[in-house]
């Protein structure tokens, strides 16, 4: 009997390491990118500097509906951000399309994760009319649309964003507990970088 307990408590501990370590998407958190090329995920590497790399890919295992494009970002060869980019959103002078997407997509997330705040305004600046709406979100201090989230192992970001006159997309981000440690690390390693400028 007390075998049989020890084993459901270490599956039980197992398992929820396991769950500890998901990320989004089907992925998990540390994973390489020779890892999610194993599982028949083509990457490519859109930029790289210091200890970060971001790599570009339009499937993963877990896709979303009205996902485009996905971003994963690597601290050398370990996963420690990834996000989504929506199809783009057309024809929406009001933001209406938008709108409806992103609550929903925050009602869904809302099932599995700790909803922190919502910041929703428009027209504070420069675009004041309501079919000026992705004007405005692109506009830097006239409004925005974001909601963020809370788990044990990640942040996570939805927002809209505005791309001209009724056009716009949906950008899901989320950061794993060790993004901090990696913004750290390549401000570390560019400050070194910049100091060998006056040796």
């Amino acid at each position: 009997m007390l075998l049989k307990n020890f084993i459901l408590v270490f599956f039980l501990f197992i398992f929820s390491m396991a769950e500890e370590n998901n990320a989004m998407f089907g992925l998990k958190w540390k994973m390489s990118q020779q890892q999610i090329k194993a599982i028949g995920i083509s990457i490519e590497r859109i930029n790289s500097d210091k200890n970060l790399s971001t790599y570009k890919t339009y499937k993963l295992p877990k896709p979303i509906s009205f996902g485009e494009s996905y971003y994963l970002v690597f601290d050398e060869s370990e996963l420690v951000k990834l996000g989504m980019y929506s199809e783009t959103i057309e024809n929406d002078p009001y933001g209406t399309k938008g709108k409806e997407l992103f609550e929903r997509i925050i009602a869904l997330m809302n099932k599995t994760y700790k909803l922190d705040k919502t910041y929703c305004t428009t027209g504070n600046e420069l675009y004041e009319e309501s079919d000026e709406f992705y004007e405005c979100l692109r506009y830097k201090g006239c409004g925005m649309w974001v909601a963020t989230f809370s788990d044990t192992n990640k942040h996570i970001i939805v927002e809209l964003r505005g791309l001209r006159r009724g056009t716009g997309f949906l950008v899901i981000t989320a950061e794993s507990n060790y993004f901090d440690n990696s913004s750290e690390k390549y401000e570390n390693l560019k400050n070194e970088d910049d100091s060998k400028a006056f040796e």
